[in-house]
Order: structure tokens, then sequence, then C-alpha cells
């Protein structure tokens, strides 16, 4: 039996296909290969990962805001309850210890999901 290569054109942003690390066309095929370099190709559709030269560089942007939205508002909180300097000055260090690691890795799948749904709406009009 042969496999149905066809990409659903009704699915849209899956935040289970995010965080699977799977194709943003198909939702089947692994984006990752040997742990964190991104395949060139969709093993299963075929899509291409990389569209052009510097693409993931908006991906870049993205884990900005995100450090940004998850660094600010805690810091905030701290200083209000006068938390000690040293403790205020290493929190953002210890945090973006522990969740840097994940932003830097999900910041690429999350732009080329967006990218693809962008596209894709912006070819069907």
């Amino acid at each position: 039996m042969k496999a149905d290569l066809r990409i659903n054109k009704n699915k849209g942003i899956k935040l289970i296909s995010i965080l699977r690390a799977r194709c943003p066309a198909c939702h089947t095929g692994k984006i990752l290969e040997k742990g964190v370099s991104i395949r060139a190709r969709c093993p299963h559709c075929d899509l291409n990962l990389h569209p052009e030269p510097g693409f993931y560089l908006g991906a870049m942007v993205i884990g900005f805001f995100l450090t940004a939205f998850l660094t600010i508002p805690p810091l905030i909180a701290l200083k209000a309850y006068n938390v000690d300097l040293d403790i205020l000055l290493a929190f953002p260090f210890i945090e973006f210890f522990f969740i840097g690691t994940f932003l830097v890795f999900y910041c690429r799948i999350l732009w080329l999901h967006l990218e693809y749904q962008l596209t894709r709406k912006l070819n069907n009009s």
C-alpha cells in the first residue's frame, strides 16, 4: 500500500505539531535530524524546510520577544517585593539557562510553522 503524500490544506498551526517538531504542511514528517539540526526537506511530503538563506533569522526575533516577555514582568514583580539586588541581577541568567535552550530550539520550529501558514494564506488570496 502506497503512503498518501497529499498535503491537507485545511490543517492550520497545531501546537502538538510544534511541540513534537513535525512538518507544518503534513504534520507527520519529522523536522529534526540528529537531535537539533533541521532537515533540508520533510521526509513525508518533501516540503522545503530551508526556503532561503537566512530564513531562520526571523526565529531570533521571536526568541527575543518571548525572552523579554518571560523576563521583564518577573523582574518588575521581584523589584516590587524589594528582593535583594544580587538575586535581581542573577534572575535573568538563571532563567535563560533553564528556559533559553527551550526557546532557542522551539523558536525555529514556531517560525517555520508561522511562515508556512502566512505564505499559504497569501498564495490563496
